[in-house]
């Protein structure tokens, strides 16, 4: 679940469609992701991409499953929230890069799971 102090943030940064339910939601069927994938991968030894990570609930729900996520996004704002987020939780194993989706700068098979 969100700590306070996290909604809080996330809150400031929310348009006009997100509200405490929207990411409330949002969280949810990110666990909901993890707990199925997991059912069928065994995701503990599995290097996960985040594509597109945007705030980080991928990258930080993530965390439980894997000890190394990367989560990719071309917004540098996002990526300092997330970078926040996962200081704020003291989670280890998820690394943050800035970068396109289209122009991936990882070299081929260096991931065993993206998500999207």
């Amino acid at each position: 679940m969100l700590l306070r102090k996290e909604l809080e943030y996330l809150e400031k940064f929310a348009g006009h469609d997100w509200n405490r339910e929207y990411i409330k939601k949002g969280i949810m069927r990110t666990s909901f992701l993890f707990k199925k994938i997991a059912e069928y991968i065994p995701l503990e030894n599995k290097r996960l991409l985040d594509l597109g990570c945007g705030m980080g609930n991928v990258s930080i729900l993530g965390s439980k499953y894997s000890s190394y996520i990367v989560g990719l996004d071309i917004l540098i704002e996002a990526l300092k929230i997330t970078k926040w987020r996962v200081d704020l939780r003291q989670i280890k194993g998820v690394h943050l890069v800035n970068g396109d989706a289209l122009k991936l700068p990882f070299i081929d098979e260096t991931f065993d799971l993206v998500i999207a």
